[in-house]
């Protein structure tokens, strides 16, 4: 079977044709900041369940002069 439409509208279909409710899909994630004791802070992005995914691209530390761009996730940054 080949469909040409899009897959939200298809599925769509589908779930009437089956007599389904589509559930709302909300998409949750957050940033989440650790500091180790040995002046290391790490970056990374989590979801719900704690798995990693990819929300930055940098991540930059400022402190008075000091600037320092880290550029590979998980974003790692320590004290000096």
């Amino acid at each position: 079977m080949v469909v040409h439409c899009m897959i939200d509208k298809f599925m769509k279909l589908v779930m009437d044709r089956l007599g389904f409710k589509i559930p709302k899909f909300i998409l949750t994630r957050y940033c989440s900041l650790h500091v180790e004791p040995e002046k290391r802070l790490t970056v990374r992005g989590i979801d719900e369940e704690g798995a990693p995914f990819s929300c930055f691209t940098q991540a930059t530390l400022m402190s008075g002069k000091t600037r320092v761009i880290v550029k590979r996730e998980p974003y790692v940054v320590s004290a000096k």
